[in-house]
């Protein structure tokens, strides 16, 4: 029997911040929360950061089960 593909996020996680770097080379995004802390979080391809531009807002972040990010929804 073949194992099915997970087509789900593994975790959903809700944020408030804005995009303040993008490393495609490493493929890390930089967020600074609305508290002032910044994050730097590692995405599943150069795909994801693609899609990205510094002074995005971010909302919500869909992480795959490895916690690479494979989704970012901006504002």
């Amino acid at each position: 029997m073949k194992a099915r593909k997970r087509t789900s996020p593994l975790c959903t996680r809700f944020v408030r911040g804005t995009i303040v770097e993008i490393d495609p080379a490493t493929l890390q995004v930089t967020i600074e929360m609305t508290a002032g802390q910044k994050e730097s979080l590692p995405v599943e391809s150069s795909d994801v950061v693609k899609e990205l531009d510094k002074g995005d807002r971010v909302v919500r972040m869909e992480m795959e089960e490895r916690g690479r990010i494979k989704k970012f929804v901006t504002m």
